[in-house]
C-alpha cells in the first residue's frame, strides 16, 4: 500500500469531486501543491454580476 496507494486514492477522490462539481455548473480549481491540506477550491458563478466568488 504505502504512498503510491494513497496517491491513487487522492487522485480518485479529486477526480470524482471535479466531475460532480462541474456537472452542477460550478468551477472546480485544483490546488497543484501536494500536501495534507486543501486539494481544491470551488467557485460559484453569479450571472447577474458576471463575477466569480470563491467558497473555501
Amino acid at each position: 500500500m504505502g504512498i503510491f496507494h494513497n496517491d491513487q486514492i487522492d487522485r480518485i477522490g479529486i477526480s470524482h469531486c471535479e466531475n460532480a462539481i462541474t456537472k452542477i455548473g460550478l468551477i472546480f480549481r485544483e490546488q497543484p501543491i501536494r500536501d495534507y491540506g486543501i486539494d481544491a477550491q470551488i467557485e460559484t458563478i453569479n450571472p447577474k454580476l458576471h463575477t466569480h466568488q470563491e467558497n473555501l
